[in-house]
């Protein structure tokens, strides 16, 4: 009896939440999709076993249920699951739709007959390539990755497979997922899926350009890695000076962006990552330019070293078309490298896999998951955090963060509002 006295803050407000703000009728049409089936579809209830002690604190899956109304969805996150768990479920993840519903004892036995394409996109993928942060930490330069990766997917999936029906949601703490509810894309086999991950993937071997890079998304893949590139590591380099001797300022960083053509500046970093030798052939060919600072040099070269890709040097591009699909510039070799979203082909393959469900809380956090209405202005610091929306007004938190709190979520549930919508008259 001890354990059901227990009170976590987190696990009571999670109760609160699940009680008066998630949006359970959008969540189960959702659910239903595109083929209006809840039947035969799999959920899973994620619980977590009660402790005075975090760390003891321990997993408990629930599998297979099934909810065939918005009123059975909301028992799953009310109802009484036991003294040794805590009543509010720490995740609900949705699963594929079976030929027959789904039983315990006989998941394994069924076919999947249909399953939204999924795509997850994190963080830790990059971490042998940002230069700013490592491990759990994110800032403003990492969460670029995930714009660009998420952005374009969807693009890919809007352009090559003329994809409509697609939801981003953020997952709490250092990713996105990518939700492809169309009624094609429901229908991919397990390999049909692994093929799309696999289009959709950059050779990163160094001396291998891409091979595979479909063309209808390369220009636009192209400028938005560019972009970020620019933005992100040679400011972060520090590799932008001022172009007439201009004055650094305090913190080391440029207070001006160079006019320098950005090809004269990729092949300056192109010249640090290359060497010495390599540098001194590229740079005949430029005009005379200020030197990089050494530590930007040796944070190219650091650059490099994480790529694991050398360098082409500027007379090895001779002769090469620039805009052959299998001879991209060194420059755009360099940027997709970076930049390009990275897959895991067995989140979006394997038809057995579950994946959070959209207005969930990430427990590490307590951000809540919500859909992206607009991509390029959905900020990280803005991120909905639970406390701040369920238990802001009466714990003192500051005004302001409870109504951009309150705002944000208010957004995201009217934009999955319309989101459902759509799929519920798309199907079939």
């Amino acid at each position: 009896m001890q354990a059901a006295q227990e009170v976590d803050p987190f696990y009571s407000t999670l109760e609160r939440y699940y009680k008066e703000k998630l949006p359970i009728e959008s969540l189960m049409k959702f659910i239903k999709g595109t083929l209006n089936d809840s039947e035969r579809r799999e959920l899973a209830v994620i619980l977590t076993t009660r402790s005075v002690d975090p760390e003891k604190r321990k997993e408990v899956f629930s599998r297979p249920h099934v909810c065939r109304t918005a009123e059975d969805l909301r028992l799953l996150f009310t109802k009484v699951w036991g003294t040794h768990v805590y009543n509010a479920p720490t995740r609900l993840e949705i699963g594929a739709v079976y030929t027959k519903t789904p039983t315990k004892g006989e998941l394994t036995k069924l076919e999947v007959d249909n399953k939204d394409l999924i795509f997850d996109i994190d963080l830790t993928d990059y971490d042998r390539f940002r230069h700013c942060c490592q491990g759990k930490k994110i800032c403003r330069r990492c969460w670029e990755y995930m714009k660009i990766g998420a952005d374009i997917t969807k693009k890919a999936m809007e352009e090559f497979f003329d994809f409509k029906h697609m939801l981003l949601v953020f997952s709490g703490r250092r990713g996105i997922h990518v939700w492809v509810s169309d009624f094609e894309a429901r229908l991919f086999t397990a390999q049909e899926r692994g093929a799309v991950v696999r289009l959709l993937s950059y050779e990163r071997d160094g001396n291998k350009p891409a091979t595979t890079l479909p063309i209808a998304i390369r220009e636009y893949a192209l400028n938005k890695c560019r972009a970020a590139f620019e933005e992100n590591v040679f400011e972060g380099l520090g590799l932008l000076r001022k172009f007439n001797g201009g004055v650094d300022s305090e913190d080391g960083r440029t207070d001006a962006r160079l006019d320098w053509t950005l090809r004269e500046r990729v092949l300056e970093l192109a010249g640090a990552i290359a060497g010495k030798e390599n540098s001194e052939r590229i740079t005949k060919s430029l005009p005379e330019l200020p030197k990089c600072r050494d530590d930007s040099r040796e944070a190219a070269f650091e650059l490099a070293a994480r790529l694991g890709m050398p360098i082409e040097t500027h007379q090895g591009m001779k002769g090469r078309q620039p805009d052959a699909l299998l001879d991209l510039k060194q420059f755009d070799r360099l940027c997709l490298a970076l930049f390009f979203p990275r897959l895991d082909e067995q989140v979006t393959r394997h038809p057995m896999h579950l994946l959070k469900a959209p207005f969930l809380v990430h427990p590490g956090t307590s951000n809540v998951c919500t859909p992206i209405p607009d991509l390029e202005s959905f900020k990280l610091d803005e991120a909905v955090n639970l406390m701040d929306l369920v238990t802001g007004e009466t714990d003192g938190r500051d005004s302001d963060t409870v109504e951009c709190a309150q705002a944000k979520f208010d957004e995201a549930v009217q934009y999955f509002a319309g989101y459902v919508e759509e799929l519920a008259r798309a199907a079939v």
